[in-house]
């Protein structure tokens, strides 16, 4: 409820008080006066109560978004320490590199199964909505780490990078449109 309209209507209560305490009115008029009072007075409750509901589930949204800002950076940072497969043909260090792939490989599962759990903890249709992946083959196989120079992906390390990015932006738009969701 608007600060005018809760000014307008404390001062209809307050006139309308003050009027069934003088003995202006007959009883047809009292009666009258009685209903219209009421009437406000429901209509002033109920603005507060549906006001209260609606910062009550405001918060509840602003926590649940809280929550999901942490695991998008999360996934971010996954993102960006994506390894770098075509080394497997250049390098001595082969088990090394194949190892850091797996443990990669293994952190995104675990970032993707906590997120669901979360989801799913608030909502079936969030959950149904991050694990969709319409188009992965949208996403640009080229990686563009903070520190180094781009490179391409193949095999199953694209494969995990391309829908890591898809669910990345799934959670994005769960972030941005919360009421749909929750």
């Amino acid at each position: 409820m608007s600060q005018g309209r809760k000014v307008a209507a404390i001062v209809m209560l307050t006139v309308i008080t003050r009027h069934l305490l003088s003995n202006e009115y007959g009883p047809f008029d009292r009666f009258v006066e009685l209903g219209v009072l009421i009437f406000v007075a429901y209509e002033v409750i109920v603005g507060v109560i549906r006001h209260c509901r609606a910062a009550k589930r405001q918060r509840h949204l602003d926590a649940i978004i809280k929550t999901l800002s942490k695991l998008m950076s999360e996934g971010q940072e996954l993102q960006g320490v994506t390894p770098n497969a075509q080394l497997l043909d250049y390098a001595n260090k082969e088990a090394e590199i194949r190892q850091q792939i797996e443990v990669w490989k293994k952190a995104i599962s675990v970032w993707r199964e906590k997120t669901v759990k979360l989801l799913a903890s608030h909502s079936s249709r969030a959950v149904s909505a991050f694990v969709l992946i319409v188009d992965s083959q949208a996403v640009d196989t080229m990686v563009y780490p903070a520190k180094g120079y781009p490179f391409p992906l193949n095999g199953h390390t694209r494969e995990s990078y391309q829908r890591l990015v898809t669910q990345l932006g799934n959670l994005r738009s769960i972030m941005e449109k919360p009421e749909v969701y929750f």
